[in-house]
């Protein structure tokens, strides 16, 4: 059971992982509402360095994603793109499971 267990982990669509890139202009969107990084960051809770990650156009989790767009009344698909193209786990991932006692 173990052994399929792993084995379905492999379909796509199991990761919870997933991170998303900006794809619109957000210095451009702030400047445009009289918004400052500091203000995003004190209406959302994150920290100045999260949506300065936001800003550089780098990786940020859903969740992360998803308070920015709540803060700014965004459509999620709309601002970010998911960054992974494949969202299975890894073959390398799923053989770090100790499961050699267990057949």
């Amino acid at each position: 059971h173990i052994r399929e267990f792993l084995e379905n982990l492999k379909e796509e669509g199991i990761r919870e992982d997933i991170r998303y890139t900006s794809v619109i202009d957000f210095p451009l969107l702030l400047k445009e509402r009289g918004m400052s990084r500091q203000v995003l960051a004190n209406v959302t809770g994150l920290s100045i360095r999260t949506v300065y990650v936001v800003y550089q156009e780098k990786n940020v989790s859903k969740n992360t994603a998803e308070v920015i767009c709540k803060a700014l009344n965004l459509n999620l698909n709309e601002a970010f793109r998911t960054s992974q193209k494949n969202n299975k786990l890894s073959d390398k991932t799923i053989l770090g499971f100790p499961v050699k006692s267990l057949n």
